[in-house]
């Protein structure tokens, strides 16, 4: 089963605006299943960064570790 993350990047400064932009990891997807197909084809239209508000969407079907979301380690 596909598992999300989130990396964020640095906090940029727009005035007194604050914005943390991220990217969407997703990882462990299975290559031969038709959920990992649709989430493929969505990647391929370049739509979902935009959607979620993402910088990028990365995905692997091996596992990624973000060491930052790795709470009270």
């Amino acid at each position: 089963m596909a598992r999300l993350q989130i990396l964020e990047l640095p906090i940029e400064h727009r005035g007194d605006d604050m914005l943390t932009p991220f990217v969407l990891v997703i990882d462990q997807l299975p290559a031969d299943e038709d959920g990992a197909a649709a989430i493929r084809r969505d990647l391929d239209n370049g739509d979902i960064p935009q959607l979620v508000g993402a910088r990028a969407v990365l995905c692997f079907e091996g596992t990624v570790e973000i060491p930052a979301n790795h709470v009270g380690e």
